[in-house]
């Protein structure tokens, strides 16, 4: 009787020793695909921060946004109801109106530059109409890309239409020579006309506080006018 129950303590006790065994190899495995599920998620994040990742400065760096996002962006921007816009396939024609299609960093950074320079006073003077803020600033550098478009007294870049004799006050350029800190928005305002291309008519060249050709629209003391051999 002692030696039965000598030998069915042994066998427990053996049984015992394996499954431990195979618990702590169970355990290791466990933790070594673990550890390659983590190391491939951190890849793939990092992946998709490089193609989506938008940039927090705008100064000398252009903002990466996918195709999908700039055709939505464009989508809400449109004056249509949203079920009639939604109901509309999605095209490369949302984004071919640009009149400078190989845009760079420095016309986003002078654009945006010139708009803030012109208009900063509407940022205060509206600041409980934010959509007629929108409005004057991107009438403002949808002026300069009219100039830009029409080859507007032989300009024909941002950089041209900006520092031609005459066009600017001299407190714009010396604020543009200088620099100056400008809200993300006004660049994300700037970017927006380079990519889906300038508001307002064909013809719209002129901003100024007096009336210059056929008068657009006045807002505050902002006159925007336009030149009927362009449109």
């Amino acid at each position: 009787m002692r030696t039965k129950l000598y030998v069915g303590t042994r066998r427990s006790e053996e049984l015992e020793e394996y499954f431990v065994y195979f618990l702590k190899i169970g355990a290791v495995i466990l933790s070594f695909v673990t550890m390659i599920v983590l190391y491939l998620g951190e890849i793939n994040e990092k992946s998709l921060d490089e193609m989506y990742g938008e940039t927090t400065s705008y100064t000398l760096t252009q903002k990466q946004l996918s195709l999908d996002e700039l055709m939505w962006r464009y989508i809400d921007s449109l004056p249509l109801p949203k079920e009639e816009v939604e109901s509309q396939e999605i095209s490369i024609e949302y984004v071919s109106k640009q009149v400078i299609p190989n845009y760079t960093e420095e016309d986003i950074y002078l654009l945006a530059q010139l708009m803030y320079a012109e208009e900063e006073g509407f940022l205060s003077e509206y600041q409980e109409d934010p959509e007629k803020v929108e409005e004057v600033f991107k009438l403002c550098g949808s002026a300069v890309l009219r100039r830009v478009q029409h080859q507007y007294l032989g300009s024909t870049t941002i950089r041209d239409v900006i520092f031609k004799d005459g066009q600017y006050a001299d407190r714009t350029l010396i604020i543009l020579e200088e620099g100056q800190e400008v809200p993300e928005l006004v660049y994300s305002w700037a970017e927006d006309l380079l990519v889906f291309g300038p508001i307002g008519p064909k013809g719209m060249i002129y901003q100024s506080e007096s009336k210059q050709g056929e008068e657009y629209k006045q807002i505050g003391n902002q006159i925007f006018g336009i030149e009927p051999k362009y449109n």
